[in-house]
């Protein structure tokens, strides 16, 4: 499927959810629209659950590109709020402190899979659905940090592969009314949550 430049600018006004299966040519928007937005000045915020296929990883990949970029693990498990918590500029949360101290970079790599791959490699469930409430919880609150620091910023936040929870309304709510893109990468709409209003979705494959 080609592409021309301009089929990407649509991407960089409000939120967008793409959604196909593996190899349908996903990650390869996320690539354009993310040099695009460079490009253009935005502060870029990339968040990826690869647990497998490390060559492909968005995140692997521009850590490779662009020299500006910010890296941020997964945390331990008692830095990370539950979806009940109500996050405001007055909490000192992961990872908050990272992000004020790299304000001027221009690309933040937020790495996510970590419970993923603690929850695939138990067997068993409760276990397994306690940990995938860590990831869950992990991906809000660092999208809170970063709009709140960057909001006022042309910023660009993408997702490659990352479930949503109603929690993140809120966020999503800001992000959607100020028009600032957030582009996801998804198999299923169900990885939309509650919150599938917010977002034009396009369908490949």
């Amino acid at each position: 499927m080609g592409y021309y430049a301009g089929d990407f600018d649509r991407f960089l006004i409000g939120p967008h959810a793409i959604i196909g299966p593996r190899d349908s040519g996903k990650t390869t928007i996320l690539k354009r629209v993310l040099s695009l937005a460079y490009d253009q000045g935005y502060t870029i915020a990339i968040f990826d659950s690869c647990t497998d296929h490390k060559d492909k990883s968005i995140l692997v990949n521009t850590q490779k590109k662009y020299p500006d970029t910010v890296y941020i693990p997964s945390p331990e498990k008692k830095d990370i709020y539950n979806m009940y918590t109500q996050l405001n500029s007055n909490n000192d949360f992961y990872p908050t402190s990272i992000i004020d101290e790299n304000h001027d970079k221009r690309i933040f790599l937020f790495d996510v899979a970590k419970y993923l791959e603690e929850g695939y490699d138990t067997e068993d469930l409760e276990e397994r659905a306690t940990i995938r409430l860590y990831y869950r919880c992990l991906v809000r609150q660092e999208l809170y940090a970063f709009v709140y620091y960057m909001l006022s910023k042309k910023i660009l936040i993408i997702m490659d592969e990352i479930e949503l929870l109603d929690t993140m309304f809120e966020i999503i709510n800001i992000l959607y009314h100020n028009s600032k893109p957030m582009l996801l990468a998804l198999h299923s709409e169900i990885s939309l949550s509650g919150l599938k209003h917010f977002f034009e979705v396009m369908r490949l494959g």
